[in-house]
């Protein structure tokens, strides 16, 4: 089985629109009938919005947080209410092949059968695209096999946790609200022996007219900066090491131990 989870906030006027247009995209790209199911966290959404994709999508998904009254709980806390859901149920069926990714609200699939190919034995992710056209993609083309990049650092819009990965590293750290969590789980990964890759498979995310700290993905300086400085202090990386050099020196730097595990 292969988990979609999707963490939703109601934070901006298009996040209906966002959301919307991905969970048409799993419905078109054939997810359901091919061992995808899909979770969704509403945090901080009203019972306006909620009943919205609830009577639209009926059946589609299950909810993993139904939070009429908000309270914010930040993306990590959001996205883990969904994954730990999922997890449970993989180790309940005993389902050691399941696969887990964890989806902004603002990301669009391609058709599953390209999809597919992106998940892989540790921690694995699309290449993102700003491109609209990715929305009509609803039949695969086959083309030349993709090519999976190693890498430390990548952008955490459409993550890929396998099962033996999460049993081993655990989940998103909730420390961070938003901003660095995944170079956070990129590092644990490495350290832990999985393989980290980005996968050449385009994937639609929305970069443009983001300008507002949301769930969407897009933050602030202010927020950014937080990040940044708790995920140094996390590390105990040197103030001398750029920003660039944060996961490749924490590789060099940390040897994996059982506490580096989030719960």
């Amino acid at each position: 089985m292969k988990h979609i989870i999707i963490p939703a906030c109601q934070t901006t006027s298009k996040c209906r629109e966002y959301l919307d247009n991905c969970l048409d995209s799993i419905r078109r790209g054939g997810y359901y009938d091919n061992g995808y199911h899909t979770i969704i966290a509403f945090d901080n959404c009203s019972e306006e919005f909620q009943d919205y994709f609830k009577n639209k999508y009926k059946g589609d998904f299950i909810v993993a947080i139904d939070n009429k009254n908000p309270k914010n709980l930040n993306f990590c806390k959001n996205a883990n209410s969904g994954l730990r859901i999922a997890f449970q149920a993989a180790v309940s069926t005993g389902d050691i092949d399941a696969h887990f990714i964890i989806l902004n609200m603002d990301t669009i699939l391609p058709h599953h059968a390209m999809f597919d190919q992106v998940l892989g034995e540790g921690l694995s992710f699309p290449t993102p695209v700003d491109d609209p056209g990715l929305m009509k993609t609803s039949v695969f083309k086959a083309g030349p096999p993709v090519a999976r990049t190693p890498v430390t650092k990548f952008s955490g819009f459409c993550m890929c946790l396998s099962y033996r990965l999460v049993e081993k590293v655990g989940f998103l750290d909730e420390h961070f609200p938003g901003s660095f969590n995944d170079d956070d789980l990129a590092v644990r990964a490495s350290l832990a022996g999985f393989p980290v890759e980005v996968v050449s498979v385009d994937v639609h995310h929305e970069l443009k007219n983001r300008t507002e700290p949301s769930n969407t993905g897009a933050y602030d300086h202010a927020e950014l900066g937080l990040g940044l400085e708790k995920f140094r202090r996390k590390w105990s990386i040197p103030h001398y090491i750029q920003h660039e050099q944060f996961n490749n020196w924490i590789v060099d730097n940390h040897k994996w131990i059982p506490e580096m595990r989030c719960s």
